[in-house]
């Protein structure tokens, strides 16, 4: 009758190991499904995140680049502007130069046409006083 009462008792405790077996054999397939479906969520997400960085990374080289050519093109027309005044200041310059030396030069000449008048006179009234 003890041996009938330890197999009772043996059988009883088999069958609740076997159930808790699996329940836990349960748990962990759960544990583990759960588990794989983070990592399915997580490689989702670090997708997801990368494409977001890519894309704000091209929008910003994007507008760095229009911003880049904004300032090439006012540097440019900047630079084109400068080269104009320049050229028209020696222009004026230069045409002050000219005129300035155009009148020079037709004092010069007038002075020396007026010294060779003079020195002309002086020769033929000499040469007529020789005569």
């Amino acid at each position: 009758r003890l041996e009938a009462e330890y197999d009772s008792e043996l059988q009883k405790a088999k069958d609740c190991m076997s159930a808790e077996i699996k329940k836990l054999s349960t748990l962990m397939q759960e544990q583990s499904l759960a588990q794989q479906r983070l990592q399915e969520e997580k490689a989702a997400l670090e997708q997801h995140l990368v494409q977001k960085h890519q894309t704000a990374l091209a929008e910003l080289k994007n507008i760095h680049e229009a911003e880049l050519q904004r300032e090439r093109t006012t540097l440019l027309n900047k630079h084109a502007t400068e080269t104009n005044n320049l050229t028209a200041k020696h222009k004026e310059q230069l045409e002050s130069l000219s005129a300035s030396l155009r009148v020079q030069f037709a004092a010069v000449t007038a002075e020396l046409e007026t010294n060779l008048n003079a020195q002309l006179v002086a020769a033929e009234t000499a040469l007529d006083s020789k005569r």
